[in-house]
């Protein structure tokens, strides 16, 4: 692996530090005293220096369809905990009480659970079974791995009210390719410590 320095702070200091950052978000990434942000551009970034993104345009273009297909699930998981700050772009009335943005974010997270996550777990599935090598994309783990992992791990962390946190275990070949993800020795260096 790459050798880094991880620097975290305490959600107490957040109004503080979003003051330091680019766009007012994290993370961020700062390569020789330049501060950069947005994940997937840096996801792309640390690919591109660790082997987990190719230089070819046509292999780029592959696994950047299945990065993107991480993306549209997310999407619709941030749109479902955005309720009350995105009301009127959800369709809700602008002045939407507390109780009135949970009862939303409920329907939207069932939502989820009914169509979206099936659909796009589904997609992912399928994604895994035509590839004998077991990975995303190709005959070794790449970014799309990465940014797949990140996602299924947020979901059976149960950090989402309303997303069971074994929902994924219900798709076979993501549950075997999580197990690779985890005993992949970086990782397993990362997380051996943490909560999976």
């Amino acid at each position: 692996g790459i050798q880094f320095e991880d620097e975290r702070f305490p959600f107490k200091d957040w109004a503080e530090e979003r003051q330091k950052t680019p766009y007012g978000q994290v993370p961020t990434m700062t390569v020789d005293g330049d501060q950069n942000t947005q994940s997937y551009a840096m996801l792309r970034y640390a690919g591109r220096l660790s082997g987990l993104y190719p230089d070819d345009p046509y292999e780029a273009f592959k696994i950047d369809q299945v990065v993107e297909l991480e993306l549209d699930i997310r999407y619709w998981i941030r749109t479902s905990m955005e309720v009350t700050r995105s009301a009127k772009l959800l369709g809700h009335k602008e002045d939407i009480t507390e109780e009135e943005a949970k009862e939303a974010q409920q329907r939207s997270r069932a939502e989820l659970v009914k169509d979206k996550l099936p659909r796009y777990l589904g997609y992912f599935e399928d994604l895994l079974t035509k590839n004998p090598a077991g990975w995303c994309v190709g005959d070794k783990m790449t970014i799309a791995d990465i940014a797949w992992h990140g996602l299924i791990r947020w979901l059976d962390l149960g950090l989402l009210d309303g997303i069971p946190s074994d929902f994924s275990q219900r798709f076979s070949k993501i549950t075997e390719w999580m197990k690779r993800m985890y005993a992949h020795a970086v990782l397993a260096e990362h997380y051996k410590d943490k909560k999976k």
